[in-house]
């Protein structure tokens, strides 16, 4: 995956608005298909084994209208859909998660100060990051200064709580052992996920298993994005020895 920013912590806020970082990508050492001289995509998909097996397939995409990356998670009985999208200036980004089986969606747009803000950003200070939360009972536009520890802040997170049913936090909580065991998913780590809910906080331990890399067209075909002719084509020659292992 690749990344024009980092995550950010309320505390680093204005600083990392001045100065956006690149992160290294795990899948850009594999080769990326070509999209047009606008742009390139790519899709790999793993296999993560015990404990708490998983699959997981990664979809991404850079145009002129920046980038996107998709996540296809199955563990046990729960799929998610996890997708982030970032603009060509890196100033905003956007980060949603969705149960493709029930169709509930959570998500989150990440604005940092700019000329280019949504109107519903005025409730926020100018030198602020703001939040805009949606979910399927409703939206709030926050800033991201307002996730402190203490009353004020658990107060925040409670009310950005309640944009989702319980189902789908259930949800959330029972994957986010996952969360910990492969880069992929820390854009949904910092500014996302685990600001709503302290419990989902993860870090990478130093060492992990490496996953397989393996076919991945079936699998994606089954949350509905399936691959070319010419991409099922690719797959089937690549692999028609056994999969190979892939960095975590």
């Amino acid at each position: 995956m690749v990344y024009r920013r980092r995550s950010l912590k309320p505390t680093t806020v204005l600083l990392a608005a001045a100065a956006l970082l690149a992160l290294p990508a795990p899948v850009s050492a594999l080769p990326a298909e070509p999209a047009g001289e606008a742009g390139a995509s790519g899709r790999w998909h793993f296999s993560y084994g015990d404990p708490s097996p998983f699959q997981l397939s990664v979809l991404f995409r850079r145009g002129p209208e920046g980038d996107t990356t998709r996540l296809l998670l199955e563990a046990a009985s729960i799929r998610l859909e996890l997708v982030g999208t970032q603009g060509p200036r890196g100033d905003d980004s956007e980060e949603t998660v969705v149960d493709p089986d029930g169709g509930e969606r959570f998500g989150r747009s990440l604005h940092f100060p700019s000329d280019r803000r949504p109107a519903g950003c005025a409730v926020v200070r100018e030198t602020d990051g703001c939040l805009v939360f949606r979910g399927k009972l409703g939206e709030r536009t926050v800033p991201l200064s307002g996730f402190v520890p203490g009353p004020e802040g658990d107060r925040l997170r409670a009310g950005v709580r309640g944009l989702v049913t319980e189902r789908f936090a259930a949800k959330l909580l029972a994957v986010a052992p996952l969360f910990r065991r492969s880069i992929e998913f820390d854009r949904f780590g910092d500014d996302f996920l685990s600001l709503v809910w302290p419990a989902l906080a993860w870090k990478r331990p130093r060492e992990t298993a490496r996953p397989t890399r393996g076919p991945g067209c079936a699998f994606d075909a089954s949350f509905g994005y399936p691959c070319t002719e010419g991409g099922r084509e690719a797959e089937r020659k690549r692999f028609s020895a056994s999969p190979t292992r892939a960095a975590p």
